[in-house]
């Protein structure tokens, strides 16, 4: 059990090339076994913090590995996304460099002993992100199930428009945690 937080973390580090890997095939069972790994990245990211929080089982490494797979699989998700045509390049651009800014600024400010605390802006970009991964997919799913309704056309709109959205909202929260770090950014 004291391993478990970490065991959990690691799955998803692993399962994130497979997602890709089978995302890349044109079956549906492809996309329902994708939707399935998602779900399941969203469960065991939940449940490596709460059974690490609840049970005493914080460790440097989960500190350190938990958002390193959160990146990973997200960003696994999000280029079979950018190659299928269900997301544009800026949007993914985007996503990447908030990400990369905000590990920075938290680089920075850990070496002169400041925490940077998670922002409610930040919990509902990562909370709409998973949405939006899941809802894409089943789209996707829907779209293989029927019989041109909705068409791959309108999943490959709708998809974009909703990682527009999430883009839209991710770098708002960077433009929150800059404003709410400016004295430590400005002390750099």
């Amino acid at each position: 059990m004291r391993h478990l937080p970490n065991i959990l973390t690691l799955y998803r580090i692993v399962l994130s090339p497979v997602f890709i890997g089978i995302f890349l095939v044109d079956a549906l069972w492809a996309k329902v076994v994708c939707l399935f790994l998602i779900i399941t990245f969203m469960i065991t990211d939940f449940l490596d913090g709460y059974i690490a929080r609840t049970q005493n089982l914080v460790t440097d490494s989960g500190k350190l590995l938990d958002p390193l797979a959160d990146k990973i699989c997200n960003f696994s998700v999000f280029l079979c996304f950018l190659i299928h045509g269900y997301a544009h390049i800026w949007m993914i651009a985007a996503i990447f460099y908030r990400d990369a800014l905000i590990n920075l600024l938290r680089a920075f400010a850990a070496a002169k002993d400041i925490i940077i605390a998670a922002r409610n802006t930040g919990k509902i970009k990562t909370a709409l992100q998973g949405v939006a991964m899941v809802v894409i997919v089943a789209l996707i799913v829907c779209e293989q199930l029927t019989d041109g309704s909705p068409t791959k056309v309108e999943v490959r709109q709708w998809s974009n428009w909703i990682m527009g959205v999430v883009a839209v909202v991710t770098v708002l929260s960077l433009g929150d945690y800059v404003k709410a770090n400016w004295e430590i950014i400005r002390k750099m």
